[in-house]
């Protein structure tokens, strides 16, 4: 099983345990954690290196804000972040 999250939040930790709950000896593969990409930039900069199609609303700055703080890190996403914009 593979699975996208970065080193650094708890969604990898969830979706581990998840998979281990379901089968305790899968094999997980994730790739923020055990290759060496440590930006968004670095993994659109492979996936061309090795014609891996990415879709276009991928491309760019990524579709969140980050604010650190003393205590935390908060993110927020862009359009579902915004009261503003009224879902479909």
């Amino acid at each position: 099983m593979s699975h996208g999250s970065t080193g650094k939040g708890n969604d990898q930790v969830r979706y581990e345990l998840a998979y281990y709950a379901l089968k305790p000896d899968i094999k997980i593969i994730a790739p923020w954690r055990e290759w060496d990409f440590r930006s968004r930039e670095a993994l659109i900069a492979f996936a061309e290196q090795h014609q891996i199609p990415i879709a276009k609303d991928k491309r760019g700055e990524a579709p969140f804000s980050s604010t650190p703080t003393s205590c935390t890190h908060r993110r927020k996403a862009g359009a579902r972040g915004s009261a503003q914009v009224v879902p479909d």
